[in-house]
C-alpha cells in the first residue's frame, strides 16, 4: 500500500460538485479538527480541495504506486 498526505497543498485544478456538497455534512463543526483520510486517493485532488476549505489534517492511500507518485507531486505545487 502506498500512502500521500500533507497539509501544504495546492489548489486542485477543476471544481469538484460531490466534494463540496459533502463538506456541507460538517455543519456547523470547525472543519480543522476533522482528520480525513481518502481511500483511493488517485492524483489527490480530493485532499487538495478539502485542505483549500479548511481541513487541516488530510492524508490519502491508493494501491497504485504511480497514483501516488502523481499525488506527492499534486501536493508539491
Amino acid at each position: 500500500m502506498s500512502v500521500c498526505g500533507g497539509a501544504d497543498v495546492a489548489a486542485p485544478d477543476d471544481g469538484d460538485a460531490g466534494c463540496s456538497s459533502a463538506l456541507g455534512a460538517a455543519g456547523g463543526a470547525r472543519r480543522a479538527d476533522f482528520r480525513v483520510l481518502e481511500v483511493g486517493c488517485a492524483t489527490g485532488t480530493t485532499i487538495n480541495a478539502l485542505h483549500d476549505v479548511g481541513f487541516s489534517s488530510v492524508a490519502g492511500i491508493d494501491c497504485s504506486a504511480a497514483m501516488v507518485d502523481a499525488a506527492r507531486k499534486n501536493l508539491a505545487r
